[in-house]
C-alpha cells in the first residue's frame, strides 16, 4: 500500500497550490516585517541578515533539489528553466545577506 499518490487528485491540486502559496506569501510577509523592524531598531540587523541568508539559501538549495542537483529529483517536482534562475537569484541573495552581516559587525545601540 503506497501512501503518498503519485498523480494527485483535482482536489490535492488545488489543495497543493492554494497551501504553498499561502506558506510562501507567510514567508516574505515575515521577513519583510523583520527587515523593517532592522531598518528602524539597527540591533536587529545582525539577526535579520541571518535570516535572509538562511532563507534565501535554503530556497535556493531546495530549487537544486528539485532539478534534480542532489540525486533523484521528487516525484512532485517540475524540471523548469526557471528554476535555474532562481536557483542564481537565491545565491546572490544569500551571499548578499552574508556579506552585509559581515560588515555589520558588532551591533550600534543609538
Amino acid at each position: 500500500m503506497e501512501l503518498v499518490a503519485k498523480k494527485p487528485s483535482g482536489a490535492n491540486l488545488v489543495h497543493t497550490f492554494t497551501l504553498t502559496t499561502r506558506l510562501e506569501g507567510m514567508l516574505w510577509m515575515a521577513m519583510g516585517l523583520a527587515n523593517g523592524a532592522a531598518l528602524k531598531f539597527p540591533a536587529l540587523r545582525p539577526g535579520a541578515l541571518l535570516v535572509g541568508a538562511l532563507g534565501t539559501g535554503l530556497a535556493g538549495l531546495t530549487h537544486m533539489h528539485h532539478e534534480g542537483m542532489f540525486g533523484e529529483a521528487p516525484w512532485h517536482a517540475v524540471s523548469h528553466p526557471f528554476n535555474k534562475t532562481l536557483i542564481v537569484l537565491d545565491a546572490v541573495g544569500a551571499g548578499l545577506a552574508l556579506l552585509a552581516l559581515k560588515g555589520t559587525g558588532k551591533a550600534k545601540t543609538a
